[in-house]
Parts: C-alpha cells; structure tokens; sequence
C-alpha cells in the first residue's frame, strides 16, 4: 500500500501531481487575463485615436466651411465677380493619418451644401453644414493646402488642392 487506510480505503499521497496542476492552473488562467487586458488597451486606445481624429477633422472643416462661406460673401457682394478663392493651409494629416475633404452639393431634403471629411484608415468621419446663396460643386481635396474657388465659367464654388 501506498498510503494510510482511511474510512473508504487507502488514501493516495498525490501531492507532486497537485503542484504542478495548480501551477498549469495558474499560468492558464494568468495568461488569459493578460490577454484579456491587452485586447482591451488595444481597444481603448484606439477608440481614443478615433476620438481625437475626428476632432481634429472637425476643426479643419470648420475652418474650410468658413472659407466656402466667405467666397460666397465675396460673389454675393461684388456685382459680376468673375473670380474669388481663399487658399488656407492645414496639416496634411490628423491624428497620423491623411485625409479627404469632399464637397457635397445640396439635396432636396436639406437644401444646404455639406462639406465631409473622411479620415483615411479610421471610423472618424465628419459632416458640415455650408450655409450659401452660390452654387456649389460638388469637389474633393486631399489635407494640406485648400483653396475655395468661384469660377463665374464653372457656375459655382468649389474646393481644390492649392
């Protein structure tokens, strides 16, 4: 016999068997947890990155928005203007990542022109109302130097690379 007799027969000394169970346990179950928190850093941090692109994308537009709106003063207020632009330089990324400025024209449900910047490798996209009395058309520009441009030949404004 291997071990003391006990109420229900021989008790078995298995206690090298429990320390290295107990220690597979462990590891097991540690590695699961560190797992765990490292996906939901990784998570966390990236939804932050998005957060913060999408803030910056937001300034930006804001800024190419005010610009669109000032052409239209310029048109609006000069008799015949064949021509008007504003050119303004932004970074030419947010939050590492380029991005694409598009200008939208209206349709019928909100009868007012939209500027949308879609941030390139990321969820962050925003959208801004432009409140104008001059035709837009609809245009892109990548980050970098913008210029809002009316063309009396083309009919509207619109958004380019300077």
């Amino acid at each position: 016999m291997t071990g003391r007799l006990g109420a229900d027969g021989p008790i078995r000394r298995s206690r090298g068997v429990s320390i290295t169970l107990n220690y597979v346990l462990v590891l097991g179950i540690s590695s699961v947890l560190v797992t765990g928190l490292i996906v939901a850093g990784g998570t966390f941090v990236e939804d932050q990155r998005d957060d913060v692109a999408e803030g910056e994308a937001n300034v930006i537009g804001t800024h190419i928005a005010g610009n669109i709106e000032q052409v239209d003063r310029y048109v609006e207020a000069g008799n015949g203007t064949e021509t008007a632009y504003v050119n303004q330089t932004f970074q030419p990324d947010v939050s590492g990542a380029p991005y694409r400025v598009t200008l939208v024209e209206p349709d019928a449900s909100t009868e007012l022109a939209r500027l949308r910047i879609d941030v390139q490798g990321s969820s962050a996209s925003v959208e801004i109302n432009v409140s104008v009395r001059t035709p837009v058309i609809e245009s892109q520009a990548d980050g970098g130097a913008i210029a809002v441009i009316y063309d009396d030949d083309e009919g509207g404004i619109r958004i380019t690379n300077a």
